[in-house]
């Protein structure tokens, strides 16, 4: 409750006490004579009856006014994030194309001056090879095709692909199996390029910060660990790769079942 209704209850009662004060008098110089609980009862009750009656009405009025603000917010915010929201009878290919075509008709979705990148991707209830090994043993041919599958899509990032549709050489450079994602029919998926360097044939030059030692530790080459890598060379990149591609058959080795036995 506010300072105005406050002060509206404090002056609706001060009315009530001085007319139930007033009608008491009268009764009493009329020859009557009222006891201390009745008189507490004449005053104190409608006091009490009323202020409650203000304070429910002011709950209600201060509840509406803040669905009726709400409902304002909503009416005003900007009608472009509507195709955001994928509806029943849309596919996620018709929710990209909606974003992409919004604005601009460039291919890029706008939104006043700001530029917002989608990097859109599969999902994959598996999860990473990691977690898929920790609750799964995998039979022979299960590793085959995870491993198979691994190589596959290493060797697709390390290859340039020239054309409209190509691709430069890109070295992972923090491969494990924490970012490898398994798909649903066995297979393996490369995930996680935050630390990927691209190569540039043309130029032959490499897009890398100064820092050489980044990925995980425990999947490093010795090359890496001991700085000693040649930092000009696209090749040495890929070969840390491979090293590290080798500890995660290791790991994939270890979670076979062969014979009726897999290690833990």
């Amino acid at each position: 409750m506010n300072f105005n209704s406050s002060v509206l209850v404090s002056c609706l009662a001060l009315f009530i006490f001085t007319v139930a004060t007033t009608k008491a008098g009268d009764w009493s110089a009329s020859g009557n004579s009222w006891g201390p609980v009745e008189l507490v009862a004449v005053i104190a009750g409608p006091v009490f009856l009323l202020c409650v009656l203000l304070m429910v009405g002011v709950f209600l009025f201060q509840y509406h006014q803040r669905a009726y603000s709400h409902r304002q917010r909503l009416e005003v915010e900007d009608p472009s994030c509507d195709h955001l929201y994928l509806a029943k009878d849309k596919t996620l290919q018709d929710l990209i194309y909606d974003m992409s075509t919004s604005g601009s008709g460039s291919g890029q979705y706008m939104q006043d001056t700001l530029h917002i990148l989608w990097l859109v991707s599969d999902y994959h209830e598996h999860g990473s090879l990691f977690d898929y090994l920790n609750r799964y043993s995998v039979t022979i041919e299960g590793m085959i095709k995870l491993a198979l599958s691994a190589a596959s899509g290493l060797a697709h990032l390390h290859m340039e692909i020239l054309g409209t549709q190509g691709k430069p050489g890109i070295a992972h450079r923090d491969l494990k199996s924490k970012n490898i994602l398994v798909k649903k029919n066995g297979t393996c998926a490369m995930a996680d390029l935050g630390l990927a360097v691209r190569h540039e044939s043309i130029t032959d030059t490499i897009d890398i910060a100064p820092n050489q030692r980044v990925g995980t530790k425990r999947y490093m080459a010795p090359e890496v660990l001991d700085e000693t890598i040649n930092m000009k060379h696209f090749d040495s990149f890929k070969c840390a790769d491979i090293y590290a591609l080798g500890l995660v058959y290791w790991e994939i080795a270890r979670r076979c079942n062969t014979g009726g036995k897999t290690s833990s």
